[in-house]
């Protein structure tokens, strides 16, 4: 009885989170597309990304920049694959103001070293920062670029689209990880983003004080979120989320499931150096919701309780409501109304990997672009 309770009570506390994201995120208005692009420092860290490297540089060659100084600085962490000489080859007939940087880190967390040492080398005050495996809209920079020294800009992020179950599911649930960035950042209570499509200025990005990578003890990644909470906590109204069709980025998908689990262990493993922790009601809420869907299944099969199976099912059944009303606009909003049908699928997926892979992660090292990587 006192579990079948428990997991009404944060059922209910669930779709009271749910409603009020939703408001956010139609309350938001869209982001408005800037007249003129300034001068911008488009800041790239990479390792191992030679198959991906030529199709970002021919995005951002294709960008609308009207007469603007744009800047690519592309910090090689130590790359083990030909990425370097495959960008000065493309580069010879285009001429670009590319700069190629290598990183010689000395903590674990290489990502945002490679960031400091952009920054360091940025002539403009406005920074754009990407993914070396995203695909670039040609607004990209018109839609993204903040021009207020004191604003931190989050873009939305998705999978480039395949035609396999696997990708459909995988699509929707990083739509899901955006909406979810945008409602909480609207709600002023943020506790995700996305480093694949990011703006800021320099004179943020040094007031907050960086990532401090000489502090020891760093998570390997992270970057977004430690970057948003230490803006967040000077700067509680600087958070912006960029609501606009032409602002989305594209990203690689898994491309098997050894992959597919690195990357949730390394995406699970940023919360833990992250102030946006289960402190915060609505953190708390979604960890204890998830954490008993997932435990109550298994708890049944040894100790059979059928109010509390009635329960649990009919919670299920809800969130899935729920999620779909949820969804349903984001996926509007974006041309994406095709993925809902993928919703129950994903929301079982999600069901049977997320706390398991949350509980992995704080013992189990990762692999990443070839290096073995450890959380804390």
């Amino acid at each position: 009885m006192i579990l079948s309770t428990a997991l009404a009570l944060i059922s209910i506390a669930y779709l009271i989170l749910i409603n009020r994201m939703r408001r956010a995120w139609i309350n938001t208005p869209q982001a408005g597309v800037l007249k003129y692009v300034p001068d911008v420092s488009i800041v790239v860290v990479f390792r191992n990304e030679a198959k991906n490297l030529v199709n970002l540089l021919n995005d951002i060659h294709q960008l609308e920049t009207d007469d603007a100084e744009i800047e690519i600085i592309l910090i090689n962490d130590q790359s083990e694959d030909n990425g370097v000489k495959l960008i000065n080859t493309w580069n010879r007939g285009k001429k670009l103001n590319i700069r190629i940087e290598t990183l010689f880190a000395v903590s674990n967390a290489h990502k945002k070293e490679g960031i400091e040492l952009g920054l360091a080398h940025a002539s403009h005050e406005y920074i754009a920062v990407t993914d070396a495996d995203c695909r670039l809209p040609k607004t990209w920079l018109k839609t993204m670029v903040t021009v207020n020294p004191k604003r931190l800009r989050c873009g939305p992020v998705c999978y480039q689209s395949k035609n396999t179950l696997a990708s459909k599911i995988l699509e929707l649930e990083l739509m899901g990880l955006s909406a979810m960035a945008s409602s909480t950042i609207a709600m002023k209570k943020p506790i995700l983003a996305n480093a694949a499509n990011m703006s800021y200025s320099r004179t943020l990005f040094f007031e907050v004080g960086g990532y401090e990578t000489k502090v020891k003890n760093q998570s390997p990644s992270g970057d977004d979120i430690d970057l948003m909470r230490r803006v967040f906590s000077k700067h509680k109204s600087a958070i912006r989320y960029v609501k606009h069709p032409n602002a989305l980025v594209k990203t690689e998908l898994p491309q098997n499931v050894r992959e597919f689990f690195n990357q949730r262990l390394r995406w699970a493993g940023k919360t833990k150096f992250s102030a946006f922790k289960p402190g915060s009601g609505l953190t708390l809420v979604l960890l204890i919701f998830y954490t008993m869907q997932f435990m109550i299944p298994i708890y049944l099969m040894f100790q059979f309780d059928l109010i509390l199976l009635i329960v649990w099912l009919t919670s299920l059944a809800l969130k899935l409501a729920v999620d779909y009303w949820y969804f349903k606009p984001i996926l509007k909003f974006y041309d994406m109304r095709n993925l809902l049908r993928y919703l129950p699928l994903t929301e079982l997926f999600h069901l049977l990997y997320v706390v398991p892979v949350g509980i992995v992660s704080i013992f189990v090292p990762y692999s990443w672009k070839g290096r073995k990587l450890k959380h804390g």
